[in-house]
């Protein structure tokens, strides 16, 4: 860590340290490692150290750091309001950072595939939980997960058949940073725009087409009649 923060200080882009993310934060030997390892950073430089954990109830660590962060993991905004609801009670003087929000549209596919309509129901979802923060004015810091779609070394166990092992979805782009529906939308959002309209739908009417044309003719002859 030494050779890490003497390496990187003189950079004026390295705002704050981050020290772990979903450690194992609620042991006391956890909570004394990471205790060690602020002693040498902060023996070595003044900014702030931040870390992310899911854990709330048992959290141990998020009094040694200036920065904490809360990553939740709800596919709907409600679920989210609770967790932070829950962190701003065990931790009401610290900075109350979002460190991990979104929505990913690999487990909602059944064919490995990304079609339209995840894409549009991914975007509502985005556009949900940036409105439910935005409206939070204790919310200091938010962080959106993730920009982009990623390959990982190990395969993924829930794949449809037909999928990528090795590839994740879950970004506003996909993996060749073509941009979905999503990056227009948070973009939108970010710059104060207009947001284009979301269509998602998943209706089929199993009515024969017969009936349509019967009810389209009825209809124009109430208007002419």
């Amino acid at each position: 860590l030494g050779e890490v923060v003497r390496r990187d200080m003189k950079h004026v882009c390295v705002a704050a340290w981050g020290l772990g993310g979903e450690i194992e934060s609620s042991d006391k030997s956890v909570y004394n490692f990471l205790g060690g390892l602020l002693k040498v950073l902060k023996g070595l430089d003044s900014r702030p150290a931040f870390f992310a954990t899911r854990i709330i109830d048992d959290e141990l660590c998020a009094s040694l750091f200036e920065l904490p962060g809360i990553n939740t993991y709800s596919a709907a905004p409600e679920g989210m309001v609770k967790t932070v609801n829950r962190w701003k009670q065990r931790f009401p003087d610290k900075p109350l950072i979002i460190s991990r929000y979104g929505s990913d549209i690999f487990s909602m596919s059944r064919t490995g595939e990304v079609t339209p309509e995840l894409m549009d129901f991914q975007a509502a979802v985005l556009k949900n939980f940036y409105n439910t923060i935005n409206s939070d004015t204790d919310i200091d810091i938010s962080i959106l997960w993730g920009y982009s779609d990623w390959r990982v070394e190990r395969p993924l166990l829930a794949v449809p058949p037909g999928g990528d092992q090795y590839l994740y979805m879950a970004g506003l782009t996909d993996y060749y940073r073509n941009e979905r529906i999503s990056y227009r939308v948070v973009g939108a959002l970010k710059m104060g725009g207009k947001v284009q309209s979301i269509f998602s739908c998943n209706f089929k009417s199993n009515e024969p087409y017969i009936y349509q044309f019967i009810g389209f003719i009825l209809i124009i002859s109430f208007i002419f009649v």
